[in-house]
């Protein structure tokens, strides 16, 4: 059940960062849990765990530490681990990436097979071909936008064409698009009044620092949209040394 944790964490992290790489997944999770639980633990050897749980080659002695257990469960939403357990010992276990047989019925289903199915079989393999000649004629028209990537534009996120790939005009990488990335990340200008966090004293705002005195916040976790650095968390420490008490402006000063 403790290899389950990992699994969730993994694709939690993979819709918090908008990224499928295991590197980056796992470099996300690492600087959490030193970050929000004070754990330390080395992106490679959760990416080695997740490595195993993939391959089915997950023995005794990979068990996971009883800290790490911890800190899955936290990051998880769970006060512990037998709140996580009591939680989903009743739920059916996931068949997702598993080969299995055939059941009774696809059997039957495979041996009632006509020759009449033929028939639809060539008009599926015509429609199949009339959609990758069109799509072909498609790719080839320059003056066709597909919008399903994006790239950063300053302090947002902005739809692109695909095919002006890799980097935008502003040098920017074009990406695939991700919904919550575009709909959630941000670069925001905070001052002490800023809404740092909610009711629960959850973070609403992360930061990353681009040297000692420079520090710039966005409103969604995952990583920075330029450097590919993970963002972290907002705490008091980091609003008290780099949130200005008081933001100047043309008006804010009594002359």
């Amino acid at each position: 059940m403790s290899q389950e944790l990992l699994k969730l964490a993994f694709e939690k992290a993979r819709k918090e960062i908008g990224s499928k790489k295991k590197t980056h997944l796992a470099r996300h999770l690492s600087d959490l849990f030193l970050e929000n639980y004070k754990y330390p633990i080395n992106e490679r050897t959760l990416r080695d765990y997740y490595n195993k749980l993939e391959n089915n080659d997950f023995g005794k002695q990979d068990d996971l530490k009883p800290k790490l257990v911890e800190c899955l469960c936290l990051y998880l939403g769970y006060n512990n681990y037998a709140e996580f357990v009591g939680d989903n010992q009743n739920k059916p276990k996931s068949a997702v990436g598993k080969l299995g047989g055939k059941t009774i019925n696809q059997t039957k289903r495979s041996n009632s097979f006509k020759p009449k199915a033929l028939m639809f079989l060539g008009i599926g393999a015509v429609l199949i071909v009339a959609i990758i000649v069109w799509s072909s004629t498609k790719e080839n028209d320059t003056s066709e936008i597909h919008l399903e990537c994006m790239t950063w534009a300053d302090s947002l996120y902005i739809k692109y064409p695909c095919n002006k790939r890799p980097y935008s005009e502003e040098g920017n990488k074009i990406v695939p698009f991700n919904e919550h990335l575009y709909n959630n990340m941000n670069k925001v200008t905070v001052s002490a009044s800023y809404n740092f966090f909610n009711q629960k004293e959850q973070p609403l705002v992360w930061y990353y620092k681009l040297d000692d005195s420079q520090v710039e916040f966005y409103t969604s976790p995952g990583l920075h949209p330029v450097h590919g650095k993970t963002l972290k968390a907002v705490t008091k420490y980091i609003i008290e040394k780099y949130v200005p008490v008081h933001q100047p402006s043309k008006n804010s000063f009594a002359e």
